[in-house]
Parts: structure tokens; C-alpha cells; sequence
């Protein structure tokens, strides 16, 4: 129902006191209420705006791996990519295709246009044009969409596949939502199929729930679909139930679409003041037959020995998702790395957050990621409030199950702190997380976690994110080294909006390619935007990147950092170009450089982050500054 952020005082390591200096709301009625507001501002024309990326940066090989990015298409603007649950990327290593399900082209007649951008070779090259998977743009256009990959049973053409997708459509003459769209269409752009269910029909047995915002947690069981839809409902301020929507798919191969049908789930959350005490939304995981499958809340357990936090709620289904059991409650302290949370919590209990994404291991094992923080407090009144640190956004965990309950460890430690609407660069503030995901190979073996996090020397919040990459086997039960994909590339710090694909591919010698898009930061929040593929996300099966060969850098030290006025760059011997450049991939500033002491001046530039190329002599580098 409520959660809120109590910062602590001191750095990481200092684990003293907390401090209740700032609190905020993230509720998810009042996220609701933000998108619900920005309806209007999307239905107007496009805007034009900054886009807070270095596409002007001419580098070359700043870091020499094979990371690079590609166009794969654009949208009328970002909200086609806010939230990191949606499945929006899905890829088929038996077709070596991958798609990306989004808004339509800022070309394209209408935002309510949801096209799927299509590569057929791995994701060297993009088709976005083709494929129109919800193309009523005029009566009921689409919005928030997700999509994957359906191949049936003995198909090796890429265009004889389908893209199976949902999301929410609105009254464009209301500016209101009042449904969602079920389509499915070929590769090449026939067989297209297209559904509606609206909040005027949608119930179930006359009782009146409606199905809203069916995006989350979308996935392809052999021929079967999930997506989970909400029908909560809320005060204005604070839920006052909870429904969970089950959208459950069936591929009918006689009429090539899927015929949909629908469950619902109340879980039992303890109450305060009346009110349902958890969080918003579940996540959905679905077994490889799309028989067995599981719900995991996050709320008050009155099942459990200990009620006063936060924690995981469990219910299972045997017959496709037509009805769910609770399961046992379980003990979460008493796996060791969250009672080392509870250690340093003033109540000495942990708080378990949102979860951020799952999946299913090749045991059949669900897992499911999420942050575990200090709870702040055992009154009842106050139970959604956590503890964290300065400079650490947290602790970011996997559980999964086991034979004889639940185990979790810890991924890693979130430094940057999510970016609030006071801190946003968007003219209507959006606000965004570290967008940490999970993928896995086809048969399950081994999973990948991936994430944005900025380098806090730079900024406390994630504004100049970085692509975080950890490798996790299943059967060793061993998590990889940290890969940080971007840092020292051209593509420093400027990685926004990130989503990662439902299946990563594997070679035989055991090399993953992970499947990662990001999108533009427009300043204008209506303004356009274009997504990229991040091509040749290559990670070895210990864990590195399997491309990385680093090259000498020319740069001896660069200092002052932060600076004022002048920078001096030492340099190794040789004959170089140095080049500086804003966020905006604008060049301010170049000079040719010799190996030694060279003094740039920096005094008249403004205040800022500046990205600073030195290339020549068979070398090439970037790095970051701070101009004060």
C-alpha cells in the first residue's frame, strides 16, 4: 500500500544511525495519477527537444570491445518504455530473431500506432516498418505496450513466426483509459489479429472487476500467454484493494491468434486503518508447460511468524493460472544474507521492496529479484518505511526456490540513488530506477542480471547510468564477476531506459549474448526519441566479457577532478587529438596534444559533466571530468 525512504546518515560502511530527514512517497497511486496526467500532453504533436545523449561524439574504439549500438527505430516519446516490467524485448535463438514491441515511429500518422521492430540476423540490422501490431490509432490507440516471440512447434522461418502482444488503449476523444488490446501478427506483417476488453464488459460473473494496464510480466509458454492486468481500486491517495488480473492466452493454430481468457487474485494482505497493507503488483512466473506457476507479492503476512514487515507472499498454481493457493509462509531471516539486513535494522527486521523482475530456471525453479532494506519500524501504522544509506541505493537480491523452501543471495549494491521528479531533467519530471532485469539462456542453465548505475563521484543519482552485466550458474550456483559494459566506451554514461531480452543466446563454447536496448533522454518528455540495440553483449561462461582486449591507454593522469579552470592531461609519448565534449554530444573544445604535461582551459566552459576523447598514436580513450 505505502512505501516510503528513510535516508541514513554516514557512507556505506559507516552502519551507525539513521536519520529521518527525508521522506517520499512511492506509491503506486500516485504513479497512476502521473500517468493518467500526462494523457493530455501525449495526445498533442510532437515537441520538439534536447535529447541527452552523445550522438554528435565521432569516437572510435574508446574501450576496444565490439560493443556498439544500432538504431532499431523510434516512438513519439519515452512512455513507451517506463516501466522495466513490461516485456518489450524477445528474442528465438532457433530463428536468430529478436524484436522490440513500441509506440510507433515518430513518422508514423499516430502515437497510438504499436509497431514491432524486427531483426532477423542476430541484431546487426533492423526492420522497423513492416510489422503494425495495434494499428486502430484513431478509436482506441494503444499505449504501454508488450510483446514476445511466439514460433510454433517445427517452424524455421523467421516470417512464419508471430509476435503475440497487450497493452492499455485509451478514449482519444476523452483522453482516458478504458481497455486493452490483445493482437498478434506475423513477422512479415500478415495474420494480424486484434482484441479488445473494455472496462464496460470486462468483469467477471457481473461482479464488476475491470482489467487495466495489461503489460506486466508478459511471457510464451509453448502455444500458452500470461500478462497480468490490475483491477485495483484506490482512494485517490492510497489503494483501498487489491485485484490481480490474470490474462491467460491459448494459440489457436486453426484461426493462427490466441483466444484469451481471464483469472483473478485478491491476495490476503494483513489490513491497517482498513486499508490492504502491500505492495501494488505481483510478479507472475510461469513453469516451461505453462501449467505450474506462481504470484509473489510483497506485503504484510498474517500467515508468518513475524507480520510486522514487509515480506514475500507466495501462491502457486497447478492448473495454468484458473486458481492459485497460498503457499506456507516462510521464514525469510533465516537465509543468511537478509538476516544480515535485519542485523543493521533498528526493529531487526528486513523490508523486502517492489520486485523488479522474474523468471524460471532450468530446474523449474522460480526466481524472483528485488531490493531487501532495514525496516525502520514495527508500529503499525508505519511499516512501509525503510532504512538506506548515503551514497547506496541498496541491496538488490535473487531469491529462488528450493526443495525445502527458499534461498536468496545478494546480486549487488545499487550505488546511485533512483531518479526522483526533483532531480529529473525532463520537463515533466519522469523519474526512473537502476531498470535491474533478468534473462536466461534457452534451457535455463544460467542466468544474467543486468542494470543502469551512474559512478557516484559523478552524480547521487543515476543520470549518467552505465550497463551493469553479472553472469549466474544455475547448477554451481556461482554468480560471475561485475562487467561494466559501457564504462571508458562511447557510450559512457549515457545508457537510459534500459530493457533486457527474455532469452539471451549461448554459442558452444559456452559464450552469451545478452539482448539490450536502450532509449534516448529527450528533455522534452513528449519529445521523440530512438531506441538502440546494444550489439555484441558477449559474456564468457566465467563470467567476463568475452570481447574485452584493453587497449594502452595514452593517458598518464588527468587532474584536477572536479576542475575549475585548468585541466592538465599527462600523456604518453606520442602525437594525440584531444577532444571534449557536453552530455548533448556537442564538441566544445579540441587542440592537439603531445605526450607529457598539457594544460587544457576549461574556465570559460559551464558547469557540468564533459566527456574528454584523446586519440592517436594507435590509441583511443575517453574519460569523464566534472567542470565546477
Amino acid at each position: 500500500m505505502r512505501k516510503a525512504v528513510l535516508f541514513m546518515s554516514g557512507v556505506m560502511l559507516t552502519w551507525g544511525l539513521f536519520a529521518q530527514s527525508k521522506v517520499t512517497q512511492l506509491s503506486g497511486p500516485v504513479k497512476a495519477q502521473k500517468v493518467e496526467k500526462n494523457i493530455v500532453k501525449e495526445n498533442v504533436s510532437v515537441q520538439s527537444g534536447q535529447i541527452l545523449q552523445r550522438s554528435g561524439v565521432s569516437l572510435k574504439n574508446a574501450k576496444t570491445t565490439l560493443v556498439s549500438k544500432v538504431v532499431i527505430g523510434s516512438s513519439k516519446n519515452i512512455y513507451t518504455a517506463l516501466v522495466s516490467q513490461s516485456n518489450v524485448i524477445s528474442a528465438n535463438q532457433d530463428l536468430n530473431t529478436i524484436t522490440m514491441t513500441r509506440r510507433g515511429n515518430v513518422s508514423s500518422p499516430s502515437s497510438g500506432l504499436i509497431q514491432v521492430s524486427v531483426s532477423k540476423d542476430g541484431g546487426n540490422t533492423w526492420d522497423s516498418t513492416t510489422v503494425e501490431l495495434w494499428n486502430r490509432y484513431t478509436i482506441n490507440p494503444g499505449r504501454y505496450p508488450s510483446g514476445v516471440i511466439y514460433n510454433p512447434a517445427g517452424n524455421t522461418n523467421p516470417d512464419n513466426a508471430f509476435v503475440v502482444g497487450s497493452g492499455p488503449v485509451l478514449n482519444s476523444s476523452a483522453n482516458s483509459f478504458v481497455g486493452n488490446f490483445f493482437a498478434s501478427v506475423r513477422l512479415n506483417g500478415s495474420n494480424l489479429n486484434q482484441q479488445t476488453t473494455l472496462y464496460t464488459t470486462d468483469t467477471a460473473g457481473g461482479v464488476g472487476y475491470v482489467n487495466r494496464f495489461s503489460r506486466l510480466y508478459l511471457q510464451e509458454r509453448k502455444g500458452k500467454f500470461f500478462v497480468l492486468g490490475d483491477a485495483n481500486t484506490d482512494n485517490g491517495t492510497q489503494y483501498t484493494s487489491f485485484v490481480t488480473v490474470i490474462n491467460r492466452g491459448i494459440w489457436d493454430p486453426t484461426g493462427d491468434s490466441v483466444i484469451w481468457s481471464r483469472s483473478y487474485h485478491v491476495p490476503n494482505f494483513l489490513t491497517s486503518n482498513g486499508l490492504p497493507d502491500g505492495l501494488a503488483w505481483p510478479a507472475l512466473i510461469m513453469d516451461e508447460n505453462g501449467q505450474n506457476g506462481y504470484l509473489i507479492y510483497i506485503g504484510r503476512d498474517g500467515d508468518a511468524t513475524d507480520n510486522l514487515s514487509y515480506i514475500p507472499m507466495i501462491y502457486k498454481t497447478t492448473d495454468g493460472g484458473a486458481n492459485w493457493v497460498k503457499q506456507t509462509a516462510f521464514d525469510w531471516s533465516a537465509i543468511p544474507a537478509v538476516q544480515e539486513i535485519a542485523n543493521i535494522s533498528r526493529v531487526g527486521r528486513p523490508f523486502f521492496s517492489r520486485i523488479k523482475d522474474a523468471t524460471i530456471d532450468a530446474n523449474g525453479n522460480p526466481h524472483f529479484i528485488c531490493y531487501v532494506q532495514p525496516a525502520w519500524s514495527d508500529h503499525p501504522d508505519s511499516l512501509g518505511y525503510y532504512g538506506v544509506f548515503t551514497y547506496h541505493n541498496g541491496f538488490v537480491f535473487d531469491f529462488y526456490k528450493t526443495s525445502t523452501g527458499w534461498n536468496g543471495f545478494i546480486i549487488d549494491t545499487i550505488r546511485s540513488k533512483d531518479v526522483d521528479e526533483d532531480h529529473s531533467p525532463t520537463s515533466d519530471p519522469l523519474d526512473w530506477d537502476e531498470r535491474i532485469q533478468v534473462t536466461r539462456t534457452p534451457d535455463g542453465s544460467v542466468l544474467f542480471f543486468a542494470w543502469m548505475d551512474t559512478d557516484t563521484t559523478l552524480d547521487a543519482y543515476n543520470l549518467y547510468p552505465d550497463i551493469i552485466v553479472k553472469r549466474y550458474n544455475v547448477a554451481t550456483n556461482t554468480l560471475g564477476p561485475r562487467v561494466n559494459l559501457t564504462q571508458g566506451t562511447n557510450y559512457d554514461g549515457v545508457n537510459y531506459w534500459m530493457y533486457l531480452g527474455d532469452y539471451c543466446f549461448v554459442d558452444q563454447q559456452g559464450i552469451a549474448t545478452l539482448h539490450i536496448t536502450t532509449s534516448d533522454l529527450n528533455l522534452s518528455d513528449v519529445g521523440p526519441v530512438k531506441h538502440y540495440y546494444v550489439k555484441n553483449v558477449k559474456i564468457a561462461p566465467n563470467g567476463e566479457y568475452a570481447s574485452i582486449k584493453e587497449s594502452t591507454s595514452p593517458i598518464v593522469s588527468i587532474y584536477p577532478n572536479p576542475v575549475k579552470d585548468q585541466l592538465y592531461v599527462n600523456l604518453n609519448s606520442g602525437n594525440y587529438q584531444l577532444y571534449i565534449y557536453n552530455t548533448l554530444g556537442n564538441l566544445v573544445l579540441s587542440k592537439e596534444a603531445n605526450g607529457g604535461m598539457n594544460v587544457v582551459d576549461m574556465s570559460k566552459l559551464p558547469a557540468g559533466l564533459y566527456i574528454i576523447n584523446v586519440t592517436g598514436s594507435g590509441s583511443n580513450v575517453v574519460k569523464k571530468v566534472i567542470k565546477q
